[in-house]
């Protein structure tokens, strides 16, 4: 029986030690990230319509979801989010998998004459079980139509 116990119970604090190292007991993932909005203009710049992107600050009242999964979170006054969500647990080391999140906006944008809401933005980020990962920023703004734009239809 000693034997027996000192064959098996070596390998197994091995495996058990990797498996609390890895995070395996892990189950769920976190991404933090911000939101803001900002304001598009078009001119022209030597017979060519430019866009020209101003970020005005962060956007409170956004939504963040992370596709596939039903949570969906909003956004503080300072633009923050911070989503959690439910993954199988995994035994051994694991690859970080993709994931896409999404934002909106339900709520007006400032400059914007309708809701913002019919458009979602989406940004790839990459997290295994247990980690906390910290996502690129998403830019939210009012989409113009072309025939506002300067030198469109001319």
């Amino acid at each position: 029986m000693r034997k027996l116990l000192k064959r098996f119970a070596v390998p197994l604090l091995c495996v058990l030690t990797s498996m609390i190292l890895t995070g395996c007991f892990e189950d769920e993932i976190t991404f933090k990230g911000k939101v803001f909005w900002a304001t598009v203009e078009y001119k022209e710049y030597a017979g060519e319509v430019k866009e020209i992107l101003t970020v005005k600050g962060p956007l409170e009242g956004a939504k963040v979801k992370v596709a596939g999964h039903q949570e969906t979170v909003t956004t503080d006054a300072d633009g923050n989010y911070t989503i959690k969500i439910d993954v199988p647990r995994v035994i051994g080391l694991s690859r970080p998998k993709g994931y896409w999140l999404q934002a909106w906006s339900p709520v007006w944008l400032p400059s914007a004459a309708v809701p913002g809401g019919d458009e979602i933005i989406s940004m790839y980020a990459q997290a295994r079980p247990g980690d906390t990962c910290e996502v690129r920023s998403f830019v939210l703004y009012e989409h113009t139509h072309e025939d506002q734009q300067p030198g469109a239809y001319e």
